[in-house]
């Protein structure tokens, strides 16, 4: 590509030339073997972050860290409730939640309180609903009419636990013609959004469920980091809520 002059002597140099002189100039560094060791090392370019670059990224981390640390159970112990005539009743929450959860189901006025609670002997006196149910007998301590509570025994299981309680409830609803459009269902702290979602994989999308997230006293909820049960139920909810939502299928 030949190179013109202007009238004062000052070269010119075309673009396409220009563009190929910083290719070479850029490729300099680069001469020598690419390969090692018969081709075991391979040199290549690439990207890595600047200093700037670097700043922003663990100042993202620290943000999201942060956020994560106090969106987390409120994102997981959610109440939203769908129904007034049906309420399910985990059986494993701790009796301390038995107040609050007695003065949603009367607040609601409920028709059906289902109390979904596993066994591990099939055919005994659990079975055939002599054993003394302590989460009844709670409930109608604190003003809960008797006639309106029904015990579901199943047989307990290793995996799964949450979902075939749903599926022991629905099967309850359908050998007594209970029809229903919606449930609720009484659970504990960060356990709810997970309960939710399983119910709903259980009942399907012709049933709305609802959800009632009964305070876990066992550590504060707000700081719940600062604590080891809070440590170990938080994020195990979380990951477990995920694998409920993208890896279960039943």
């Amino acid at each position: 590509m030949p190179i013109t002059t202007n009238s004062q002597d000052e070269a010119i140099v075309p673009i396409e030339t220009m563009g190929m002189l910083l290719h070479q100039n850029s490729t300099l560094h680069t001469t020598g073997p690419r390969t090692l060791l018969g081709g075991m090392f391979v040199r290549r370019e690439c990207w890595k972050l600047s200093w700037y670059g670097k700043i922003t990224v663990i100042l993202f981390s620290i943000l999201a860290f942060v956020f994560g640390l106090y969106a987390s159970y409120p994102f997981l112990a959610i109440t939203d409730l769908a129904s007034h005539r049906v309420m399910i009743v985990e059986s494993w929450i701790h009796p301390h939640t038995m107040p609050q959860v007695a003065q949603e189901i009367i607040r609601q006025n409920y028709e059906k309180v289902l109390i979904v609670r596993s066994v591990y002997k099939v055919g005994d006196k659990h079975i055939s609903g002599e054993y003394d149910d302590y989460v009844a007998s709670d409930l109608v301590q604190f003003g809960v009419p008797k006639e309106r509570i029904h015990t579901v025994f199943l047989e307990a299981t290793n995996k799964d636990r949450t979902y075939n309680s749903a599926l022991a409830a629905k099967r309850w609803l359908n050998d007594k013609n209970i029809v229903t459009d919606s449930i609720d269902v009484a659970t504990l702290g960060s356990h709810a959004r997970r309960s939710r979602l399983l119910f709903q994989k259980a009942f399907g999308n012709g049933v709305k469920v609802g959800v009632l997230s009964a305070k876990d006293r066992t550590f504060d909820p707000e700081h719940w980091w600062r604590s080891s049960e809070g440590v170990r139920e938080v994020p195990f909810e979380a990951f477990a809520y995920f694998y409920a939502k993208f890896l279960f299928h039943p």
